[in-house]
């Protein structure tokens, strides 16, 4: 019986290991990316826009003797009417590059064959350094993942590649994580017409000019996040629906304050804030709700 238990672990083992090694390619005809950005509208200090846009490869090119996939991309929700944007291609070492349609030279995007402690410079402003690689499940199968960090090393500045997909803030956003402002995330990855991930915080693959952010959409229920008085001077109060964790980051993306609540109000002194707009995340078991305040 010991005999038979030290072959079972063994070829469990030895399947696993086999398995991580394989690798996925993230150049691939039979893919199709929906990415979601969120920009805060000024006007409307609880409530983002967010519009959704899709990103597939086909048909082949050459440039300065290398071999591309055409990246095409549509807003459209009926996959119609799909436009050109650039070109991208993946070499045998497991690195991708991609040119916009506007460039004369490629940009190395990927590197899945990059080691901890290693950096890439996506441009100028976009450097990371690996954090962490390990394999996970994701999307039906053992993939490598590999967790970033912009090079300056803010806190809130992370990023996630996962092999064969690409960035969790969408295919086209490695290095997203060196940038403020709009809310990038990847929401659908689709192979074979299959969906094979869907971020759980939205309910749909596809929104078109939408205020969503300051609510989660979870299994048809919509968890509110409101914040009061918005301005404020002094503090403030945060209505949600379940424990959480809050943080508190401004505009510039660092992280001034974070706190878990039990209730379903949370009072939070804010009188030593500077002045300024800022940016509250409440993240439950379900997703995550953001919403901002505005501090006099």
């Amino acid at each position: 019986m010991k005999r038979i238990l030290l072959i079972i672990t063994f070829l469990i083992t030895n399947y696993t290991y086999i398995i991580a090694q394989l690798y996925y390619p993230l150049v691939d005809t039979n893919k199709v990316w929906s990415h979601l950005v969120c920009v805060y509208n000024p006007s409307v200090a609880s409530a983002p826009i967010c519009q959704t846009d899709l990103i597939k490869f086909s048909l082949d090119t050459a440039f300065d003797n290398h071999n591309y996939k055409k990246v095409f991309q549509t807003y459209d929700s009926a996959l119609i009417n799909w436009s050109i944007i650039g070109y991208i291609r993946e070499d045998s070492l497991e690195r991708v590059y991609y040119r916009k349609k506007t460039d004369t030279s490629e940009t190395k995007f990927y590197d899945f064959n990059i080691h901890v402690n290693d950096s890439i410079f996506i441009s100028q402003f976009q450097g990371l350094t690996v954090d962490t690689v390990d394999n996970i499940f994701f999307a039906n199968k053992i993939r490598k993942r590999i967790k970033l960090q912009c090079i300056p090393g803010l806190p809130s500045m992370t990023e996630t590649w996962i092999e064969g997909i690409g960035s969790l803030y969408g295919v086209l956003n490695s290095g997203y994580a060196c940038y403020f402002g709009a809310k990038n995330s990847l929401l659908c990855f689709k192979e074979n017409d299959t969906v094979k991930y869907k971020d759980p915080n939205y309910s749909s693959c596809f929104f078109n000019n939408q205020y969503l952010v300051n609510t989660i959409e979870y299994r048809g229920k919509v968890l509110t996040v409101k914040i009061i008085p918005n301005p404020t001077s002094d503090n403030i109060t945060i209505e949600s629906h379940r424990e959480a964790v809050i943080e508190i980051t401004n505009i510039q993306g660092q992280l001034i304050k974070t706190l878990s609540t039990t209730g379903n109000k949370t009072n939070i002194d804010v009188s030593t804030f500077p002045s300024g707009v800022y940016v509250v995340e409440v993240k439950t078991g379900k997703g995550v709700a953001v919403s901002k305040f505005i501090k006099e």
